[in-house]
Formats: C-alpha cells, structure tokens, sequence
C-alpha cells in the first residue's frame, strides 16, 4: 500500500505540499482498511515523502520520492542520531518556548495523550516522533522542522527499532512520559531555559537505555 501512495506521489498526482484526503476517504478510495492506510502513511511519513501534522492532515513533502529514500536511515548510527538530537533539540525546546502559539501547544497536549494511550510499540513511537515534531513546529522555523523529518528518517532504520523495542518498557515509558510533560509545561510557561534543559535530560535518559540495549 505505502508502494500504492508513493507511486501516486511520484507520478505527480499529488504535487508536493498538497494534502492527502483523510484516511476513511483514501480507505474507500483504494478498497482497503484504514488500518492498513494508517501503516502506509507511518512508513511514507518515516521516509520523507509526507509529513503529518498533528490536527492539520498529512501533506506531500517538499522532496522528491525516489529509490533513494530509503538509504539514508540505514546508514546512520542510532548512538549518531542521539548526539545531534543531544545538540539540536534543547536547543529547538528553548525557542519554541519563546515562540509557540496556542495551537501549537494544543498539539503537543495531543500528542502527549496519545502516547499516553498507545497499546502498542508502533503507536507509541508515532506518537513520540509527533511530539518532538510538534516542538519543532511551534518554533515557526522551517529549518528546524527539516531537521526533526532528518531525524524521523533515522528512527525508521532496523538498528534503531531494534534497540528501542528492547529498551522500551513500561517503566521507561512512564519516565519518558514525566519528561515530555516537563519539557511542554515549560514551553507553555515561556521557560526557555527550563524547556531547554528538560529536553536535554529526556535525551540523555533515552540515549543512556540505548546504550545499554545495544550492550545486551
């Protein structure tokens, strides 16, 4: 199905920044499940060829969708992946602090509930990913938010799904909660300073379980 969607993309029928129809309409379109689209969008999500944001729709990406896509994931580290996350997305927490609007926050407050509800390991990370997008956008900076779909690529490698389904329990679940909580509430009060370092200790607790995961 994600091969049905990116040939229409690629044919040009979805031109890029076009909105895709929702996902009861592109199921009744194509004689499917919406399950089975929702897993299409995830996968086309990772790789770049769409973006969803959360409350809006999902749009065509502003790249080109080629063979490849999928080469760049693979080929980075995850222990990569945390140091740039370590160095860019304080530094992201801090300015949308300073710059969200209300319906920025009424996005991450979304996000953070549906991870909350997640009852599986795919929807979780979705979420997760969402979130951390989310903080991206409410900076009103487009540059940041290329980074966090740079970054969404790399989580859609083997490596990295490996070694977050072995890190990821229940108990970590609920620490990942508390921090992402932390670093919105402090968006929400316009504390650069405490959104920066919230989200620094996020990272660093996600990238130390990690750690320890590929250790195993």
């Amino acid at each position: 199905m994600a091969a049905r969607l990116r040939d229409l993309i690629s044919s040009g029928s979805l031109p890029p920044g076009s909105r895709l129809p929702a996902e009861r309409e592109l199921a009744e379109q194509l004689n499917v499940h919406r399950r089975t689209i929702r897993k299409a969008l995830s996968a086309l999500a990772h790789e770049g060829a769409v973006t969803r944001h959360v409350g809006r729709g999902t749009f065509v990406g502003s790249t080109s969708v080629g063979p490849e896509i999928g080469v760049l994931p693979n080929s980075i580290a995850p222990m990569e992946l945390m140091d740039a996350r370590l160095g860019i997305e304080p530094v992201i927490a801090a300015e949308a602090a300073l710059r969200a609007k209300q319906p920025d926050l009424r996005r991450m407050r979304l996000c953070l509930r549906h991870s909350d509800e997640a009852r599986t390991y795919e929807r979780f990370e979705e979420w997760d990913a969402a979130l951390h997008r989310s903080i991206a956008e409410a900076t009103q900076n487009v540059v940041f938010v290329m980074i966090m779909d740079m970054f969404g690529k790399v989580r859609a490698s083997e490596e990295w799904d490996r070694l977050k389904r072995r890190s990821l329990t229940p108990e970590r679940r609920a620490l990942y909660r508390r921090q992402h909580l932390m670093a919105v509430d402090a968006i929400e009060a316009r504390d650069a300073k405490q959104a920066s370092v919230a989200m620094r200790e996020h990272l660093k607790s996600v990238r130390d379980v990690m750690i320890d995961a590929a250790a195993v």
